[in-house]
């Protein structure tokens, strides 16, 4: 299936309360040549994993940042797919974990399961921050992207642009 960045999404982007491509932008950092990410796959620009068939060797940051909104959308389609019922901060949080470690291993996580079978906040927190730890340690940027992703689905976004 094809992803459109339509101006609806890309305003809304633009527009929520908690600017999840600026914070994207600075966790991910721009790297304009293709680097190996720690899960060993071919990346480039702002955290946008190369997959077969894309033919991209080198970017200027207004390519990455095109990248990084469609990549952004795509997360955002799965997390209304997934969980059709949350609101749009909580749609938000989300996408910005199926950003981080792919709808593969989302689909299979315990956030995932816990959200759709509606377990308490406490249970749903528990399986998030498993998501904060890398080689079975804890990870401290990781944890704080796995922080900020449950304030902002747990309380709705209190920071301004």
């Amino acid at each position: 299936m094809k992803y459109k960045l339509t101006n609806l999404i890309v305003l809304w982007l633009l527009l929520s309360s908690f600017n999840w491509i600026d914070f994207i932008k600075s966790h991910e950092g721009f790297r304009p040549d293709v680097y190996t990410c720690p899960s060993g796959k071919p990346t480039i620009g702002y955290g946008h994993v190369i997959k077969p068939g894309e033919e991209i060797t080198s970017l200027d940051t207004t390519q990455a940042t095109q990248i990084l909104l469609k990549d952004f959308t795509r997360s955002i389609y799965h997390a209304k797919r997934y969980h059709p019922n949350l609101n749009d901060t909580q749609i938000a949080a989300v996408a910005h974990l199926i950003y981080s470690i792919g709808i593969g291993n989302y689909s299979k996580s315990g956030v995932y399961i816990a959200i759709r079978d509606n377990k308490s906040q406490q249970s749903i927190y528990a399986e998030w921050i498993k998501w904060g730890y890398y080689k079975q340690k804890v990870h401290p940027k990781k944890m704080f992207n796995r922080n900020v992703e449950f304030f902002e689905f747990k309380n709705g976004s209190s920071t301004s642009k």
